[in-house]
């Protein structure tokens, strides 16, 4: 009766290692291996392995980047306009007005009104002597 040919990759488990105990289908440099120890497949598989996670630690890395950028940003912000919170209001008024005066050709209609109660809602003085100066 032959012997079974075993994969010859040495495998750790718990406190010892041993031989693997599957059959050994593939021979590389004179060894046999399983399809899971074949050092070609495993080489692939922890190449794949190791540029996923470099793409997840990439993506990772930006987010934080990001982040911090809006944090900054924030705070600058938070240094000129006393209540930020209305610069969303703001930022509408002026996506209206562009898109009114691209579309139709003409002015946006009450932009100078709406534009003055937008700045005050962010706190921000129109009648100070420095205009666009910051209340307190």
């Amino acid at each position: 009766m032959s012997e079974k040919i075993r994969c010859s990759q040495s495998v750790f488990s718990g406190r010892s290692s041993h031989t693997c105990s599957r059959k050994g289908k593939l021979k590389h440099k004179g060894k046999f291996y399983c399809h899971q120890h074949f050092p070609p497949n495993a080489t692939e598989r922890r190449r794949k392995s190791q540029e996923k996670s470099e793409k997840e630690w990439g993506e990772k890395t930006d987010r934080w980047d990001q982040e911090e950028k809006d944090k900054e940003q924030l705070a600058a912000i938070k240094k000129i306009v006393p209540n930020p919170e209305g610069l969303g209001e703001l930022v509408e008024i002026f996506k209206d007005a562009m898109y009114s005066e691209y579309w139709t050709g003409k002015e946006y209609a009450g932009f100078g009104k709406k534009m003055e109660a937008a700045l005050r809602a962010c706190g921000i003085d129109l009648e100070s002597p420095a205009r666009g100066a910051v209340a307190e």
